[in-house]
């Protein structure tokens, strides 16, 4: 399981989503493929990718699909990655120097 999740988060458009589903709280599918200038099928589809390991969930609106992140898994992950990020960056400075 944690192989899939490592595959669903590896992809930055999929943690942009996480990010405005953390930021923004429940929101419609076509918002967040607004927000991201791309294509709603496409945003659907990083959002199955993020359904299928429990980060995400939705629930329908009308003809609307409005999704909203699943806490504290997703938080707690994006946590995660926002360290090791600004970790990397701080490695990669530092092996920079002579």
């Amino acid at each position: 399981m944690i192989s899939k999740v490592a595959r669903a988060v590896s992809n930055p458009t999929r943690v942009a989503i996480l990010q405005i589903l953390r930021d923004r709280g429940e929101i419609c599918v076509c918002d967040i493929a607004d927000e991201l200038e791309i294509s709603q099928p496409s945003a659907s589809k990083h959002l199955a990718s993020l359904r299928d390991v429990d980060l995400v969930r939705f629930r329908r609106d009308g003809l609307r699909l409005m999704y909203e992140a699943l806490e504290p898994e997703s938080s707690s992950l994006l946590e995660v990655l926002e360290k090791v990020a600004r970790r990397g960056d701080w490695i990669g400075e530092e092996a920079m120097v002579e």
